[in-house]
């Protein structure tokens, strides 16, 4: 059972941010609804019990590369606490995600010499909130089957990118972000 929204602004301990005057974003309460889980990929993750190659880290959101990319690149953006769908995730991280995904657009648009950045957020994959921030190099990198005029299409699995280009990719943007945060 999803809980409802409701009021953002309603009394603490409903499991919601809380800001301050003058900070970006407060500290989240554990729900019931929130509880990070072993079950979960990204939960395992987000407390450095599974691999990954992160490129950006702070209390409340965690990027690190897709393993298998449609682009080199391609990086998720997630809340460290568990929400199920993006649309229960509070008002306040979805802001923070969006902003650190636009940073981490310019980033890819200076590394990857690229005019465009593809960000949405999805969740049928993994029942993890997340936000895919892909690099562009071809229009139909990202495409609907609505857009697709033949109806037999055969699709396959992305190829696993070595982890020494990761690592490497995850390396150069990193210090692109810290040189960016610098400034």
């Amino acid at each position: 059972m999803r809980k409802p929204r409701g009021d953002i602004e309603s009394l603490p301990g409903d499991g919601w941010i809380r800001l301050k005057p003058g900070e970006f974003l407060g500290r989240i309460q554990l729900n019931e609804f929130s509880k990070m889980t072993t079950d979960c990929l990204f939960c395992r993750i987000a407390e450095h019990n599974s691999d990954a190659h992160v490129i950006y880290e702070d209390d409340a959101l965690m990027a690190f590369l897709v393993l298998c990319p449609i682009r080199p690149g391609h990086a998720l953006i997630i809340p460290k606490q568990h929400f199920d769908y993006f649309d229960d995730v509070p008002a306040e991280l979805i802001t923070a995600i969006i902003f650190f995904g636009q940073k981490l657009a310019l980033v890819m648009k200076d590394i990857y010499r690229i005019p465009r950045v593809a960000f949405l957020f999805t969740g049928g994959d993994l029942p993890h909130a997340h936000a895919h921030v892909i690099p562009l190099h071809e229009k139909e990198d990202i495409t609907s089957r609505q857009y697709i005029a033949e109806q037999e299409l055969t699709f396959r699995e992305a190829a696993r990118m070595p982890n020494t280009e990761l690592a490497a990719i995850a390396h150069g943007l990193s210090c692109a972000l810290a040189s960016r945060n610098s400034d």
